[in-house]
């Protein structure tokens, strides 16, 4: 009845695919408390309130949360009042609060985007920051309502395109040093959303007395562990 994956729940939930699920009230989660971090969730469906969650005061951060259905309020989230950091949610639907309803928590660096229903994606919620929201127009430090720029979002690809406005716009939060697929995020400001964009680099190298060298490094680059040792190919 309540939770269709689980329901009271104090520990962590990471690293899940939580699909398919129905539930009274939460359609995947009820009552969670504890860090709910890297996980997708998606096409679950809430008869009452909270497509995905409901009554959950744990730690959302760098999920992917899309495709839900509640159908009467929160697409995605609804009584939630813990924190939600760095995650995005999307293609989500309800009456009330189509991404949001009565999420009262701490809201920094998410992306709230192409969710459906009659009225705002967040009601009765918190004031975001940083946060990347269709059609926002209340004030609110950091946030924008341009297009996100997703990769292909038809095919629940929700990554973020080079010339995405959600780059480094972020706020910094000591704890977010990871995406959503376990990829660092670069010092400085984080994206916003659950996916820091990856930059394809290229290189130079010269063939020297030492063997292969680096002669062109990326201005932001951790090289691989096998790749660089005193600036020359392990």
């Amino acid at each position: 009845r309540y939770g269709g994956a689980l329901g009271y729940c104090g520990g962590d939930i990471r690293c899940n695919i939580i699909a398919g699920n129905q539930s009274q009230q939460g359609g995947a989660l009820f009552q969670c408390f504890g860090v709910i971090q890297n996980n997708f969730i998606c096409q679950n469906i809430s008869q009452e309130t909270g497509g995905a969650a409901a009554s959950s005061s744990g730690i959302f951060r760098n999920n992917l949360i899309a495709k839900n259905i509640s159908f009467d309020s929160g697409g995605a989230l609804a009584s939630c009042s813990g924190v939600l950091l760095n995650n995005t949610i999307a293609d989500n639907q309800a009456a009330r609060g189509s991404a949001l309803f009565g999420c009262r928590g701490f809201i920094v660096n998410n992306i709230i985007w192409r969710n459906q229903g009659a009225e705002k994606p967040l009601q009765d919620s918190s004031q975001p920051l940083y946060s990347c929201i269709q059609e926002w127009t209340n004030i609110g430090r950091g946030n924008i309502s341009k297009d996100p720029l997703f990769q292909a979002p038809h095919d629940s690809d929700y990554r973020l395109r080079s010339s995405s406005p959600c780059i480094n716009a972020g706020f910094v939060v000591q704890d977010i040093t990871t995406d959503f697929s376990g990829a660092l995020r670069f010092d400085g400001a984080p994206d916003v959303g659950a996916d820091e964009y990856k930059t394809r680099y290229e290189f130079t190298f010269e063939n020297g007395d030492d063997g292969w060298v680096f002669t062109s490094i990326p201005a932001v680059f951790t090289p691989p562990i096998a790749a660089a040792q005193n600036g020359a190919l392990a």
